[in-house]
């Protein structure tokens, strides 16, 4: 079997055009080019001393000139959210205060206490760091029982393969490399596991002969949900995640991943469980999960989503988890 993931693992890296070749290093006797580089517009100003009013930091006035309160407002910003600590207001500021921003608008529905006094960042951080950047959760339920192979002719194509390492010369080397699986919800964002890459952020998704970049987007380390981005793959989104409550022991389920480096494999099995531990809804099966299947579909007789396929007892039969779809809008 060891052999067989290994020569599963080796036939992706190849096939798909695989590992990535490092960008070549510039000769010292090339001349370095001039890149000019301009100040930022006092509207960028404003907009970025704005958003940080907005999140509870303090930039001084709203005047559109880069003062030592809004450099230090910046500064503070960039390191609660893990950002290169620049002081300076450009694009990717602006892009990474617009999206934390937009946690305000999931207040409502979220129910997030007023009465702290804190920046905005500390409600971010109670969310669900999955549910702050994914779209509406699709709940359009396909009612129609389908055959297992009608059904995997509809989900197969929003099933990915994912490997993961560490830095592009080990994935040369074909060392530090992790393998999973992950779901598509939207045309750029997949959900899968925490674990399939650990701190590992080269991040590669395949299906079929194709291969893109993708990147962790958003994640919840302490319930293992992680959310991926790919610009670079027009991602086909499963139809419809059905609801955890709405589920029954009994049900017929089928896994679809990639276990031992083996694409799309499907599985069948029931639902033999409805857990919750810490808040987190999880759904005990018979289906079949092996390694590589971590962050792959559990889907319902249907084609609905009901879960990301999350880990397994290794001292029991039998004995395999999924973490709820719905979870990561929670």
């Amino acid at each position: 079997m060891r052999r067989l993931y290994n020569k599963c693992m080796q036939r992706q890296l190849v096939e798909f055009g695989l590992p990535i070749k490092e960008k070549p290093v510039k000769s010292r006797t090339q001349a370095p080019k001039s890149k000019t580089i301009y100040p930022p517009a006092p509207a960028e100003i404003r907009k970025a001393q704005d958003l940080l009013t907005k999140l509870g930091y303090e930039p001084g006035p709203i005047d559109g000139l880069m003062g030592k309160n809004t450099r230090n407002a910046i500064v503070n910003f960039q390191i609660d959210f893990g950002l290169p600590e620049t002081g300076e207001v450009d694009d990717n500021l602006l892009n990474e205060l617009t999206a934390a921003y937009e946690v305000v608008k999931i207040q409502e529905t979220q129910k997030i206490p007023n009465e702290v006094s804190k920046p905005i960042y500390r409600y971010y951080r109670k969310l669900s760091k999955t549910a702050a950047i994914l779209p509406a959760m699709p709940v359009k339920k396909n009612s129609r029982h389908l055959k297992a192979a009608d059904l995997f002719r509809k989900v197969k194509s929003s099933v990915f393969a994912v490997l993961a390492s560490s830095s592009i010369q080990a994935m040369n080397q074909k060392e530090d490399l992790s393998q999973g699986s992950a779901v598509a919800v939207s045309n750029q964002k997949l959900l899968t596991n925490c674990h399939v890459f650990k701190n590992r952020s080269i991040i590669i998704i395949i299906q079929g002969k194709k291969a893109a970049r993708a990147r962790l987007a958003g994640k919840d380390e302490n319930s293992d949900m992680c959310v991926l981005s790919s610009k670079d793959f027009y991602l086909t989104p499963i139809a419809a995640i059905r609801k955890f409550a709405e589920l029954a022991v009994g049900e017929t389920v089928y896994t679809i991943g990639t276990p031992v480096g083996l694409q799309q494999t499907m599985g069948v099995g029931i639902i033999s469980g409805l857990r919750r531990h810490k808040g987190l809804m999880l759904i005990q099966t018979t289906a079949p999960i092996s390694k590589g299947s971590s962050g792959g579909g559990l889907f319902d007789s249907n084609g609905n989503l009901i879960g990301i396929t999350s880990f397994l007892l290794k001292d029991a039969q039998n004995l395999n988890f999924a973490i709820a779809a719905e979870q990561y809008w929670k």
